[in-house]
């Protein structure tokens, strides 16, 4: 298996990771710096020149399972997290000459340790309702289930990932998913599928689960005429592709780049042009100017004749919760990321538009550490972050 290297300012694979001996030569280079700038760019805090000193010795599942305390989705987020933004822009090397790839090393890693299980520190702590099986959600659960709470996860949908199932396998294939889910199944995490959440007051007030935690995503669109993103993307990966000469897309998010490289997959003659500054991985941006995708700055004046317009700002719908809402739709939360509702907290795309699948995972971290220590006693005193 290849593991790329990217590098920023450069269109083309530096090195590859092709084995464990390039593995070693690559987390040779780090330089042990007395301020690794690297842990404070990544998101989720993991401790670097910690893993690439195991690494650099051979000691890769010792590296691995010290990784995956902070990501227990190493093998998806080595192929999806946007490193260049993050820990490899903060590498000291990167002044002189080409950062470390931190993000092959973690798919190497992450890949490596597909079969290894979760390890509790505790148990009968309490027991914790989380609502999403995405990102955000996954890592909450993660958190809490390590620190032995009791935690049940209900995804509406008939499979667990949340938009990571939204991406094309050309980025990340469903088997690296569907074996990372297993893992956690396999470790004692319950999941449930197709669960929806209604009314939460009867289940609040059961007592069965002290505390609940909405990680649902972002609000979805209100129904339009004009197609979104997400569900082009959805039919783009079922093998349907728009019925026109060239299609418009006013977005320039990791979706709207995986749209576009797909539709090319599906319909080589289709002319795609991408309307809008990239917000999301411009490593994927590039790949998809290398494919004969056009990226344009936005504007209003770009009309071509039978071109189908994909997606833009749309009006959101709000949760089907009684609470408290931004006007982007958005749960409104205080510091602790308590909703106002007692006992009822929220993260994720539910309380904010996340850029990529690291800073999503972040945000459930966050919330891990909010539920254990908010006891059910505590007073909610909600007060929402503006």
């Amino acid at each position: 298996m290849r593991y790329n290297i990217y590098v920023v300012d450069d269109d083309s694979f530096m090195a590859t990771i092709n084995s464990a001996e390039d593995a070693v030569k690559e987390a040779s280079r780090c330089s042990h710096c007395n301020e690794p700038n690297c842990i404070g760019g990544c998101p989720l805090g993991v401790p670097i020149p910690a893993i690439l000193s195991l690494v650099a010795t051979g000691k890769f599942l010792e590296a691995a399972l010290i990784l995956r305390e902070r990501i227990p989705l190493a093998s998806v987020t080595g192929r999806l997290c946007p490193s260049y933004r993050f820990c490899e822009k903060n590498c000291s090397l990167g002044r002189k000459e080409r950062p470390i790839s931190f993000c092959s090393i973690e798919r190497f890693l992450g890949d490596l340790s597909l079969n290894s299980l979760i390890k509790q520190r505790g148990n009968s702590r309490g027991s914790v309702l989380v609502v999403g099986g995405g990102p955000a959600g996954i890592t909450t659960a993660h958190d809490l289930f390590v620190e032995g709470y009791n935690v049940d996860v209900w995804e509406r949908r008939p499979s667990i990932g949340g938009w990571l199932r939204k991406v094309p396998p050309f980025r990340l294939p469903t088997e690296i998913l569907n074996w990372e889910i297993e893992r956690l199944v396999l470790s004692g995490m319950v999941f449930e599928i197709n669960k929806e959440m209604g009314n939460m007051d009867p289940i609040l007030a059961s007592n069965h689960y002290e505390k609940i935690a909405l990680t649902i995503g972002e609000p979805p669109c209100r129904p339009s005429q004009k197609p979104g993103v997400e569900e082009t993307l959805e039919a783009a990966l079922k093998g349907i592709a728009p019925n026109c000469r060239s299609v418009v897309i006013n977005e320039g998010t990791d979706g709207a780049i995986d749209l576009a490289r797909q539709l090319r997959q599906l319909k080589p003659d289709l002319g795609i042009t991408i309307n809008a500054e990239i917000v999301g991985n411009e490593e994927d941006a590039k790949l998809a100017e290398s494919e004969g995708i056009s990226i344009r700055k936005p504007s209003k004046l770009l009309m071509k004749l039978g071109a189908l317009t994909i997606g833009g700002d749309c009006p959101r719908l709000p949760p089907p919760f009684q609470l408290q809402t931004s006007i982007e739709g958005l749960l409104m939360v205080n510091e602790h990321l308590t909703t106002s509702k007692d006992h009822v907290y929220a993260a994720g795309g539910a309380v904010g538009f996340y850029k990529s699948i690291t800073e999503a995972m972040a945000s459930g971290h966050d919330l891990a550490q909010c539920l254990m220590f908010r006891s059910r006693s505590s007073a909610n005193d909600f007060a929402p972050q503006l």
